[in-house]
């Protein structure tokens, strides 16, 4: 058996995102469906789970995505069509700081 061996570049933030943006965008909408973190692996080479988090997290919060992470598939899942709308980030400036 013969293994190919890929050579990876390294990617920006932007263009992780774009290409993860892209990978959802071509995913059917459909329920039962799930993207794995081996799948995006193949694609974007090494990357490691925290980074995955925070491109899946920046792009639902800019309504490009509406996906979340089911356990029990061990895989990211449509919870919905993308509306567009931006989830604003919260915003700790009005917290009392008691020091």
């Amino acid at each position: 058996m013969k293994f190919i061996m890929r050579e990876f570049i390294e990617l920006n933030q932007t263009e992780r995102q774009l290409i993860l943006y892209e990978m959802f965008l071509s995913f059917p909408y459909q329920i039962d469906e799930v993207i794995t973190y081996g799948d995006i692996r193949f694609i974007l080479g090494k990357l490691e789970k925290r980074t995955l988090q925070r491109d899946i997290r920046d792009l639902t919060d800019a309504g490009l995505l509406c996906v979340k992470y089911s356990k029990k598939k061990k895989g990211y899942m449509w919870t919905g069509q993308p509306t567009g709308e931006i989830i604003p980030k919260k915003d700790i400036s009005k917290k009392n700081w008691n020091i």
